[in-house]
C-alpha cells in the first residue's frame, strides 16, 4: 500500500503484540491507515479516529459476522455520542446526554446506525462503514488498493469501491452493519466545527458516487446501485437543497394563490409529521433494544430534542 517513509518500528520486549510505526506526516488518515495495514500480521484490521472509545465486548461483536460467513470482507459497529458521559481509563463509565448542539446529533446517529444502516446491511448495500469504527478484511483492501489519499471521505470511498470490485466481478462477499457492537466519540458542540465536519462530508459523499459512478444502475449492482447509492446521493447529498427548493416553492405558490394556506398548512404538517415519525421510531428502537440511556429525564430530553430539531427544520 502506498504510504509516506516509514522513519521507524518500534516493538517492545515485554510485550511483542504491540507494533508502533513512526512515519512522516503526510495524506492525512488515509496515509496512515495504509502503512498500519503494510505492518499488520493478522488477516483482519480495524481503523479507528484518536477519540474513539471502544465497548469492551465490540470487537468480538464485530469478528462473528467474518467467522460465520467466509464471504465477509467488512464490517461496521454503531457509533454514539459520547458527549455527556463518564470515561475513566478508556472505558466509558457512565452514560449521560449533553444539553448543547450534541443532543441533536445523537438523534441523528439513531435514525443512521439503527434505521438507515441496519436496512442497507440486510439489502448488502451498506455504502458507508463509519471511520470510527470498523474492522476489515486485509487481503480484500489490498486487492482494491487500499485508502485513496485524494479521498476527501476516505472511509466511503473505500466501501463503495470494495462493492464496485467484488459486484462487477461477479465474486460473492458480504458487508454488514453490527448494531450491537458499540463505540463512542465525540461531537461537536460548536456551529462552526460542526458546520465544517459535514460540509467536509457532504463532499465526500458527492464525490465517492462520482468515483464509483460506475455502480449506478449497473446490472450487477443490485440494491447498492439501484436504491442505496440514490438514495444517500438524493437524500444525504441533494436533501438540504431539494428542502429548501421545495419549501421555496410552495411559499411562491401560496403567494401567487395557486394553491390555498390550507395546503401550505397541511404540507407543513406532513413535513413535520413525517420527520417526528422518523425521529421517535428511532428512539424507541434504541429503548426497546439496548436500552442505552436509562434515566427517564434523558429520554424525555431526547425527545424534546426530536420535537425542537423537525420544529426548526421545517421553519
Amino acid at each position: 500500500m502506498p504510504h509516506a517513509r516509514v522513519a521507524a518500528v518500534y516493538q517492545p520486549t515485554l510485550n511483542s503484540e504491540l507494533r508502533v510505526i513512526d512515519k512522516e506526516n503526510a495524506g492525512g488518515k488515509a496515509d496512515a491507515i495504509n502503512a498500519g495495514i503494510n505492518g499488520a500480521r493478522f488477516p483482519l484490521f480495524c481503523p479507528l479516529d484518536a477519540d474513539t472509545i471502544l465497548q469492551r465486548d465490540s470487537l468480538k461483536l464485530m469478528a462473528q459476522p467474518f467467522l460465520e460467513d467466509r464471504r465477509t470482507i467488512a464490517v461496521g459497529g454503531t457509533v454514539r455520542i459520547a458527549n455527556g458521559c463518564e470515561v475513566s481509563s478508556g472505558f466509558l463509565t457512565h452514560v449521560g446526554v449533553p444539553t448543547n448542539l450534541a443532543l441533536f446529533q445523537i438523534i441523528e446517529y439513531l435514525r443512521s446506525f439503527l434505521v438507515a444502516r441496519v436496512g442497507f446491511s440486510a439489502m448488502n448495500a451498506l455504502p458507508l462503514i463509519s471511520g470510527a469504527f470498523g474492522l476489515f478484511h486485509k487481503d480484500s483492501v489490498i486487492a482494491v488498493g487500499g485508502y485513496r489519499q485524494d479521498a476527501l471521505g476516505e472511509d466511503m470511498e473505500l466501501v463503495m469501491r470494495l462493492h464496485r470490485h467484488f459486484r462487477l466481478q461477479g465474486k460473492p462477499y458480504r458487508i454488514k452493519s453490527v448494531a450491537y457492537a458499540t463505540c463512542w466519540t465525540e461531537a461537536p458542540e460548536s456551529r462552526r466545527v460542526l458546520k465544517s465536519r459535514r460540509v467536509r462530508w457532504q463532499r465526500g459523499l458527492m464525490q465517492s458516487v462520482l468515483i464509483n459512478r460506475e455502480l449506478l444502475f449497473h446490472p450487477r449492482s443490485g440494491w447498492l446501485g439501484w436504491f442505496a447509492i440514490p438514495f444517500v446521493f438524493f437524500f444525504e447529498g441533494l436533501g438540504g437543497l431539494v428542502e429548501v427548493v421545495g419549501l421555496l416553492f410552495i411559499i411562491a405558490m401560496v403567494a401567487l394563490g395557486l394553491i390555498s394556506w390550507q395546503a401550505f398548512l397541511a404540507f407543513m404538517l406532513v413535513a413535520i409529521g413525517l420527520g417526528l415519525l422518523l425521529s421517535t421510531t428511532a428512539l424507541l428502537l434504541e429503548e426497546m433494544t439496548f436500552h442505552t440511556y436509562p434515566k427517564t429525564k434523558d429520554l424525555l430530553l431526547l425527545f424534546a430534542a426530536i420535537v425542537l430539531e423537525n420544529l426548526v427544520t421545517a421553519n
